[in-house]
């Protein structure tokens, strides 16, 4: 399915900036993880016996700001235009706040399961400069990295090493207040599509017993997917457009059967969701 943009398509020199921009904020994150790993490694070691989680708070918003400044770049060097769009409800036309994060974690709330798809590379860089508290799931190989494993571990972050661990930590952060952000899909979506979701997800919520708020990221055109190279950048300006929808009340399983089935049903009314508000947009994009 191609899909229309309209954006004009840039000049040779133009494609050849984006090229030499995103190496650049590449090359920023690449060194601000380095570096702010041996800060974190010295701040870890320094307050490892004081409140670990005021430390993990103070580290996700030193990170929030880290990556507002990185998401800032990208958008005023003309990588990509950044839109947050938020639906009252399910079917009415959504309107665009780019601050409503920024509100909702003013306010008072229980632990709350962000749950999103993952179109492409930048996803949780977006998320995190725009949360200023928000915990994750970590690949193995970033739990072990030299200096990483700093950052993850000041930040309070989860490694999916051992899963049942894993997952018995994302219902204790949910338990105790935590937001909590993870992709179903387990890896970046197919461009234009939507892979199975593990059911980790559901078991998570249904054990937590918390709300879920369904983020949908949408890419148009598709970049830094799974199947792109960094430098592969596309002649249009891409798009990336965040759908925020209306929060899933944390009574969403039938206590009348097992755990097993509520984990199957929930995992596939989230799946379905996606599909339909994924391909729901794609029409609006294409007609």
């Amino acid at each position: 399915m191609t899909l229309n943009n309209t954006n004009q398509k840039r000049s040779f020199i133009h494609h050849a900036w984006d090229i030499i921009a995103t190496a650049f904020i590449f090359f920023l994150i690449f060194m601000g993880g380095f570096i702010f790993g041996g800060v974190f490694c010295i701040y870890t070691w320094a307050y490892r016996a004081k409140n670990p989680k005021l430390q993990h708070y103070q580290a996700q918003k030193i990170v929030h700001h880290l990556y507002q400044f990185v998401v800032y770049l990208m958008t005023h060097m003309g990588l990509v235009q950044l839109d947050v769009f938020i639906h009252k409800d399910i079917d009415t036309k959504p309107g665009r706040d780019n601050d409503w994060f920024k509100k909702q974690a003013l306010k008072p709330h229980d632990g709350i399961l962000f749950i999103a798809n993952h179109p492409t590379l930048i996803d949780i860089v977006v998320l995190l400069s725009l949360c200023p508290q928000l915990s994750c799931i970590v690949k193995k190989e970033l739990s072990h990295h030299v200096l990483l494993r700093y950052v993850i571990r000041a930040m309070g972050y989860i490694s999916n090493e051992d899963p049942m661990a894993a997952l018995d930590d994302c219902v204790s952060k949910l338990k105790q207040g935590d937001q909590l952000m993870i992709f179903p899909e387990g890896t970046r979506s197919a461009p234009y599509g939507l892979n199975p979701f593990h059911s980790g997800t559901a078991l998570i919520a249904l054990r937590a017993q918390c709300p879920l708020l369904p983020i949908l990221i949408h890419a148009n055109p598709p970049f830094l997917t799974k199947s792109h190279k960094w430098y592969q950048v596309p002649y249009l300006k891409p798009k990336l457009s965040i759908h925020v929808y209306p929060q899933w009340p944390k009574e969403y399983g039938d206590q009348k059967t097992s755990l097993r089935n509520q984990v199957q049903a929930l995992n596939s009314r989230l799946w379905q969701f996606y599909q339909y508000r994924l391909k729901k947009l794609h029409d609006s994009k294409s007609s």
